[in-house]
């Protein structure tokens, strides 16, 4: 065995035997390495805070020549994300990332990609709009990001007037009736367009265009969740959350504004 220090992000965590973990983690390289944490379930544990899942943290393991279950000496956080942990829906965002990773192939800059959500949904109050970056760069890396450029159906590029996810894009006014779809409206496909052209490095200007919300999300997941075959469980558990949060603010809202009545 061999001794390395590993930067990496938690993806996963599951028990192992009697008071250990196993743990996947995405490395700086794009690569995924699993490895067991001895007594990481046990009170006493000073390894555990690095161990949740989104940690970016370092890790140094006793690498196993042979086979790929090493082992961990000890971890440390290298990158405090304190606003995650106050809130539920931001939990449940960093699961629905990790699980995106951890169920797809090695992605080429899937680090920097996953790095950069978490960055951003640390210092952001709006979750979605890089979440909704986040999907499509993923779906663009397994070759079934929707074709927004022209008609997926006759190859036209005006006269758009819809969005397929049974074609897999954009389609024209003459292709919509072949194929029984409700329309967009102009500004309904421009916005949709942006989103599949931004990059994590472009969300500031995203927002500045417009506010990206649960719907939008729920768009471009379809296509992932349509044509990838993997079954991301997170999904449902953040949509719950997410419309939660939504019921409670608008709860939040109709009680502020029936206290302004009652002022005046």
């Amino acid at each position: 065995m061999m001794e390395r220090e590993i930067e990496g992000i938690v993806l996963s965590t599951s028990e192992y035997r009697e008071h250990d973990g196993l743990l996947t983690i995405l490395t700086e390289e794009d690569k995924k390495i699993r490895f067991v944490a001895r007594g990481i379930q046990k009170i006493t544990s000073k390894n555990a805070g690095a161990l949740l899942i989104g940690a970016q943290s370092l890790f140094l393991l006793q690498m196993r020549e042979r086979g790929d279950l090493h082992t961990l000496k000890h971890a440390k956080i290298k990158q405090y994300r304190r606003r995650i942990s106050m809130s539920l829906l931001k939990q449940a965002m960093v699961s629905f990332y990790c699980e995106m990773m951890l169920k797809n192939d090695d992605i080429a800059g899937g680090y920097a990609l996953l790095k950069s959500a978490l960055d951003d949904l640390d210092k952001n109050d709006d979750c979605f709009t890089a979440a909704c970056v986040f999907v499509n760069q993923l779906c663009l890396a397994q070759g079934i990001a929707p074709w927004v450029d022209g008609c997926i159906s006759c190859g036209r590029n005006d006269h758009i007037t819809t969005l397929s996810l049974r074609q897999g894009g954009f389609v024209c006014t003459d292709c919509i009736d072949r194929l029984r779809e409700v329309p967009w409206t102009r500004k309904q496909l421009q916005r949709f367009r942006y989103l599949c052209h931004a990059k994590m490095n472009q969300l500031d200007e995203l927002r500045a265009y417009d506010q990206y919300g649960l719907e939008d999300l729920k768009q471009i997941f379809a296509f992932f969740n349509e044509y990838s075959g993997v079954n991301i469980k997170g999904f449902s558990f953040l949509h719950q959350v997410a419309e939660m949060e939504e019921k409670r603010s608008k709860r939040r809202d109709v009680k502020d504004m029936n206290s302004t009545k009652t002022i005046f």
